[in-house]
């Protein structure tokens, strides 16, 4: 937004033709543009406006471009702690609702764990935060002596695809 003003004032400084203005303006719009190149080489979000919306209010401003340091897109982030919170909270209910206060240590006793986990990836795929995931479970079979005895449920693995997300929408067209 502050660069759109910047500009704005430029244009006006130009028509007038107050050249010392139009001159200081210019190499604060270009410091600024060089500084927001910088941000993106970087990955770092900053704030930026975009004019007004179509009812007359000022638009918010927006956080662009949504990128970590890392070059992991924002939301990507913030669905991946959130799932993995949701699979815990998931696990600790099971836990925690278990009749009579204990999950069986066979193969019936996985597959309730492995419902309540089911069920977290079910309901993002119904939200559409995910597009498909895979989920496999241990049999009682599979674990070990050591995980027995510790009462440790060995690791569901799973695959998750993430739905994608439009960060940037561009109209191209011609007038006649």
């Amino acid at each position: 937004r502050e660069k759109d003003l910047v500009k704005t004032r430029l244009i006006e400084a130009q028509n007038a033709q107050d050249w010392q203005l139009a001159a200081d303006l210019n190499e604060q719009f270009t410091t600024m543009t060089a500084d927001i190149a910088n941000l993106k080489a970087k990955n770092i979000n900053y704030y930026e406006g975009y004019g007004s919306l179509v009812d007359g209010s000022d638009a918010e401003p927006s956080l662009v471009p949504g990128k970590m340091a890392s070059g992991m897109f924002t939301d990507e982030r913030i669905y991946r702690d959130a799932l993995r919170a949701n699979l815990r909270i998931a696990g600790y209910r099971v836990l925690k609702n278990a009749s009579p206060r204990k999950i069986p240590g066979n193969d019936k006793g996985i597959q309730i764990v492995y419902g309540a986990l089911r069920k977290v990836f079910a309901d993002d795929v119904a939200s559409g935060a995910l597009t498909s995931f895979t989920l496999s479970l241990p049999l009682q079979a599979d674990l070990t002596a050591a995980d027995i005895e510790a009462r440790i449920l060995g690791e569901f693995q799973f695959t998750a695809v993430y739905s994608s997300a439009v960060h940037k929408i561009e109209i191209r067209g011609t007038v006649t």
